[in-house]
């Protein structure tokens, strides 16, 4: 596929190339005819009638349960599409899902409204395929996330939180509180096991910030079992 970079789309169509690519005269129009949005941080609705890419900044689909609790379903990152919306926008019920969205830092997203959205599928074949393929990857991650939930063991899914948010980052700025609400565990557990990893020498522990000090420790315990074992063991070697 080629890509065209006439002046005829937007800047922002480097980020999804599926929108210029030649001969495909539906993705071309819809990206003309998209709005960009920049949303503050916090809790937001950007509506369940477009659909919706990020440009820059950070999501997180989340359900809330009655009680305040919270699990996270996935993150959305720059040059990816809220499959969340999307899956809203082809069920055509907003209740489907009892899930809302937080903006974790300031976002810059493309926005295309139901009416053309609806439109494109029904006359590109190349746009049904770029949908469809974000739709399974939503699906297959939140799959993994149900295996976690089932079979996880807790302390490797802190393991693997700490990992996913420092990315390239050397702290995090987060409370127990907030982690355990994202984890759906009681925040007590969450201290307990953040305390474990800090003697270990994998994290230092700070008001409302997290320093991840050893990447490699982390690591063993997301992705290694018996994760209580390597624990022992790594507890063992720092002392």
């Amino acid at each position: 596929m080629s890509y065209l970079d006439d002046g005829q789309v937007p800047d922002w169509v480097e980020y999804f190339p599926v929108f210029g690519v030649a001969g495909d005269s539906v993705t071309r129009r819809i990206a003309r005819a998209a709005q960009v949005i920049t949303l503050p941080e916090g809790p937001t609705d950007f509506g369940h009638h477009n659909f919706c890419l990020l440009i820059d900044g950070g999501l997180r689909v989340r359900i809330l349960s009655g009680c305040g609790n919270e699990i996270s379903l996935c993150r959305i990152r720059p040059g990816q599409v809220c499959w969340f919306n999307a899956f809203i926008l082809l069920t055509q019920d907003p209740g489907a899902v009892d899930a809302d969205v937080v903006v974790e830092s300031r976002a810059r997203m493309v926005t295309i409204h139901e009416t053309r959205f609806r439109e494109a599928l029904d006359e590109s074949a190349l746009f049904r395929t770029f949908v469809f393929s974000t739709l399974s990857s939503g699906i297959a991650e939140l799959i993994n996330l149900v295996e976690e939930m089932r079979f996880g063991h807790m302390n490797q899914r802190v393991a693997q939180w700490l990992l996913t948010r420092a990315e390239d980052h050397s702290y995090i700025k987060s409370t127990h509180s907030s982690v355990a609400l994202e984890l759906g565990t009681a925040r007590e557990v969450v201290s307990r096991l953040l305390k474990d990893f800090e003697r270990a020498g994998w994290v230092k522990l700070h008001r409302g910030r997290i320093d991840v000090i050893n990447r490699a420790g982390l690591d063993r315990i997301a992705h290694n079992a018996p994760p209580t074992a390597r624990m022992r063991a790594e507890f063992r070697n720092a002392n």
